[in-house]
């Protein structure tokens, strides 16, 4: 690591051997010092079954939002999509939630239901395990005919493909009828599928909103990992209302929409540009070229992944900002109480003065 590379956390799963990464248990330790325990398989072969950085940190912003009063999670009605181990989920039920963790059918939902079991002492709420497989259109129906409505939608790292995109989309359709807010974490390393995502989602209608890096748990936050609120219409004024940093938020979103529709640019040109190159070195052979511009593509994709960084420091700034304006008007506000209340002490002493008024004598104490 060179001296100007950043640390990651050592919390983070990524840099960690296979062995750890996708065999071994994992332990999760709240903060109130809850150790949560989850078996991991499958292997590199079946990524659906292991614990990923993006889970730990909405886990641990989810109890962050807990402990400041942000979220409160008791009593709500939960779904997880894509759970996989079911960190996230077993989290929420910690903090009083009632939670349905969901996955595709078959290895993944066994392994969900292990670690519900053993982690059902640990938990305030409930934890219920329901096969959701987004590519059926009959899972979503069945799973409402069962728990009617949602409070909420969390999802940890699910979009890491294009295929997935449009199932999941058509999944939120079915579980968000009555408003329920979405809740996810990503890895912008894998931006191009999240792109998609996201500009479907505004044309929706939709409010997508970053978490500001100020929100996220002081200990777990890391370069390279976003969390985002999606919110369907039919909830946005309320949503919007509510939340401190409304006018932040609407500056971020309409930022987020242009850096999406940049990197939608980018990429488009990416892939057009790869195929007239990739035509060209079939005719020439020219191993060289093809040496050289896979170099180029490197650089590109590195730029795209600090643009994400970059989207996620801006919404960091126009939250301080915004909060230095509200801090600012408070303080003008009250300054004019103050001034209002000088005027009228000075209109009270010549009024008094008028009518002879002596003061009350003080009691001595």
């Amino acid at each position: 690591m060179s001296a100007g590379e950043a640390k990651e956390p050592s919390w983070m799963m990524r840099n960690r051997n296979p062995k750890e990464l996708y065999e071994d248990d994992y332990t999760y330790i709240s903060d109130s010092g809850i150790p949560l325990r989850f078996e991991q398989g499958g292997g590199a072969k079946d990524v659906g079954q292991t614990t990923w950085d993006g889970a730990i940190l909405l886990a641990k912003y989810f109890e962050h939002a807990q402990t400041t009063g942000s979220i409160d999670f008791s009593g709500m009605t939960i779904v997880e999509l894509g759970s996989g181990t079911g960190l996230v989920g077993t989290v929420c039920a910690m903090l009083g939630a009632n939670v349905v963790l969901t996955d595709r059918p078959g290895v993944v939902t066994d392994l969900l239901r292990r670690n519900a079991n053993r982690n059902r002492s640990s938990v305030q709420g409930t934890l219920t395990v329901e096969a959701l497989d987004w590519r059926i259109d009959e899972h979503v129906p069945r799973l409402l005919s069962q728990f009617r409505n949602f409070d909420l939608i969390v999802a940890a790292e699910v979009i890491y493909c294009d295929a997935l995109v449009h199932p999941l989309l058509n999944t939120l359709k079915g579980l968000q009828k009555n408003g329920a807010e979405l809740i996810m974490s990503h890895a912008v390393h894998r931006l191009a599928p999240l792109v998609t995502f996201l500009a479907e989602i505004h044309r929706r209608s939709s409010s997508v909103l970053s978490v500001p890096d100020v929100q996220l748990h002081p200990k777990y936050k890391a370069e390279g990992l976003l969390i985002k609120r999606v919110t369907p219409l039919l909830n946005r004024s309320e949503a919007i209302a509510s939340n401190r940093g409304a006018i932040q938020k609407q500056k971020v979103s309409k930022l987020e929409i242009k850096c999406e529709q940049a990197l939608r640019n980018l990429l488009s040109y990416q892939r057009l540009e790869y195929e007239t190159f990739e035509a060209g070195c079939m005719v020439c052979n020219d191993q060289d070229q093809m040496d050289r511009f896979a170099n180029i593509q490197m650089e590109k994709a590195r730029l795209i992944e600090q643009l994400g960084i970059l989207e996620s420091q801006t919404a960091d700034f126009i939250y301080s900002v915004h909060e230095n304006v509200v801090n600012h008007e408070r303080i003008m506000r009250n300054d004019k109480i103050s001034k209002d209340l000088q005027a009228r002490t000075r209109e009270l002493s010549v009024v008094g003065d008028k009518l002879q008024l002596t003061p009350v004598p003080q009691e001595s104490s």
